[in-house]
């Protein structure tokens, strides 16, 4: 996201480029920011996840996968939520109860990614309404 206030611009530069090299088992991020962006969430499942923990909130494992169902394993979406998680996108919490609840939201930085993900859904609406056929 290329911020256009100064008030973006230095809350995206509080993101410590060193802390999230660190957590990347790639090495060094891409010079690109949109190519940052895409490795971060440009899979076929990870942007779908934060869009569903933006509309309804923190989600149970089980939500989730419900939610992109049936096409979506839950082997997948626990390795994309581990993903997120070692990002920074998504925090886990376990509640202590029997048995254990785990929930998945979004942190601070991750909802930062909700009006890149409403500008994608907003494009891909507008390309679908233009690439369909009109009835009549």
């Amino acid at each position: 996201m290329i911020p256009k206030d100064e008030k973006g611009r230095k809350e995206a530069q509080n993101c410590a480029p060193a802390t999230l090299r660190a957590r990347f088992s790639r090495g060094e991020l891409p010079p690109c920011p949109v190519a940052v962006t895409l490795r971060l969430i440009g899979n076929r499942w990870r942007a779908l996840i934060l869009q569903q923990l933006a509309e309804s909130g923190p989600c149970a494992h089980a939500a989730l996968l419900a939610a992109g169902r049936p096409l979506l394993t839950q082997k997948v979406l626990t390795e994309n939520l581990r993903a997120l998680e070692a990002y920074g996108l998504v925090a886990r919490t376990v509640h202590p109860t029997t048995p254990p609840r785990v929930d998945y939201a979004l942190t601070p930085l991750g909802e930062t990614l909700i009006p890149v993900l409403r500008a994608l859904a907003d494009w891909g609406a507008a390309y679908r309404a233009a690439a369909e056929p009109s009835a009549g």
